[in-house]
C-alpha cells in the first residue's frame, strides 16, 4: 500500500492468490476482465511475447506479472529478463528525394531501389532479436521499411499517425542548397 491505497499490481496479484502457474488462456482472460481497456487481446498477446512466454500453454504468474508491472511502475520487463525494455529505432530507407537533398516532411515519397535493399538489411539485422512489436508511420517510406521488418520477424505491422514526420510547409519541395541560401539571405536582411 502506498499513501493508503492498494496498488494496481496488488489488486491483480490478489486475483491469482497463491497460484504460481496458470493456463495461458485463463491468465489472459483474468487480465482482460480486470481492465478490458488496457488488456485487450492484442496487448495480452504482445505481453506474452515480450515476456518470453511464447506459445507455452502454462505461464508463470509471478514472472508474467513481474514483467507487466516491473515493481508497480507501469509496463516493463524487469522481472523476466533482468533488464530494461529495449526500444530499437530505425530511419526509413533511401528515397529519390534523399538523393536530391530535399526535405520530405509530410510529402509521401516511396523508397527507391536502394531504399528497398536498405530496408531488407535492417530486417535481416533485427530478425533474431526477439522483437515484440513493429510500429511505423503511415508515410510510404517508413511503411515500406517497416513492412520488411515485420515480414522478417513474423510480427503484425502497427501503423500510428503520431509517428508521422513534421509538416515542413514550403521547405518540403526546395532542395537543401536553396534552403540554405534563403536562410542566409534572411539572416543578412535581419542585420540591416
Amino acid at each position: 500500500m502506498a499513501g493508503g491505497t492498494i496498488s494496481r499490481e496488488a489488486v491483480v496479484r490478489a486475483e491469482f492468490g497463491d497460484c504460481s502457474e496458470m493456463d495461458r488462456r485463463v491468465l489472459g482472460n483474468v487480465l482482460k476482465e480486470l481492465d478490458p481497456v488496457t488488456f485487450d487481446d492484442k496487448t495480452v498477446e504482445l505481453i506474452f511475447q515480450a515476456a518470453g512466454v511464447g506459445g507455452a500453454s502454462r505461464v508463470s504468474v509471478d514472472s508474467l506479472l513481474g514483467w507487466v508491472f516491473n515493481g508497480d511502475g507501469g509496463v516493463g520487463q524487469g522481472a523476466t529478463t533482468g533488464g530494461a525494455t529495449e526500444v530499437l529505432l530505425c530511419r526509413h530507407g533511401e528515397t529519390d528525394w534523399n538523393l536530391a537533398h530535399k526535405l520530405q516532411g509530410l510529402t509521401d515519397i516511396r523508397l527507391n531501389a536502394t531504399g528497398h535493399k536498405q530496408a531488407q538489411c535492417i530486417a535481416d539485422a533485427v530478425k533474431g532479436r526477439g522483437l515484440a512489436a513493429v510500429w511505423t508511420s503511415p508515410l510510404q517510406r517508413a511503411y515500406e521499411t517497416a513492412t520488411a521488418v515485420a515480414t522478417a520477424t513474423g510480427l503484425e505491422l502497427r501503423v500510428d499517425e503520431r509517428l508521422r514526420e513534421r509538416n515542413l510547409g514550403v521547405m518540403e519541395v526546395a532542395p537543401e542548397k536553396k534552403l540554405r541560401q534563403s536562410i542566409l539571405l534572411y539572416g543578412q536582411l535581419g542585420r540591416r
